[in-house]
């Protein structure tokens, strides 16, 4: 009988392990689906991101290309019409607005050097603000178009000429 117990015992201790050892089998398997399951997850969400981030970099491209070609069309607009469409008016009034800018900066760089050193005139030597404001000047009359001197003495004659006609008239 102890014999027939022990057997038993036996038995129930092999049932046991064999059960013990389908359970681990079972959740290694389970395991191993979850790890092969979470994989294809971060493969399909790293496609994703790749065709996500490709799909930005064209549409980038895209935008850069349409901007492009939107700042090409004004300039063949312009490129269109030929330089000598403009007017004698139109000239003089666009190089009046380009000496009416440079003048600003030339009156910029006056007023702004010009309280940080004082009253100049008084001073016989050369200062710090003199020197700034001649190369303020002469960057200012280096920017000036060619013959703008004659120009505008050629445009005020003609406007004297044209008053003596009217006044002749």
């Amino acid at each position: 009988m102890e014999q027939a117990g022990l057997e038993r015992k036996e038995r129930e201790r092999q049932a046991a392990e064999q059960a013990r050892l389908e359970e681990e089998r079972s959740l290694a398997a389970v395991q191993k689906a979850r790890v092969e399951q979470e994989g294809r997850e971060r493969k399909a969400a790293a496609e994703k991101a790749r065709a996500d981030q490709i799909k930005r970099e064209r549409h980038e491209i895209g935008r850069a290309r349409r901007e492009q070609e939107e700042r090409k069309k004004p300039a063949e607009k312009t490129n269109e019409q030929p330089a000598c469409a403009m007017t004698e008016d139109q000239l003089d009034e666009t190089r009046e607005a380009e000496r009416q800018k440079r003048q600003n900066e030339l009156t910029k760089a006056l007023v702004g050097e010009w309280p940080s050193h004082g009253s100049v005139h008084r001073n016989i030597e050369e200062t710090e603000l003199i020197k700034t404001l001649r190369a303020a000047l002469s960057e200012w009359q280096s920017k000036r178009p060619p013959g703008f001197e004659n120009r505008q003495s050629t445009r005020q004659e003609q406007q004297e000429a044209e008053t003596r006609r009217a006044i002749d008239s």
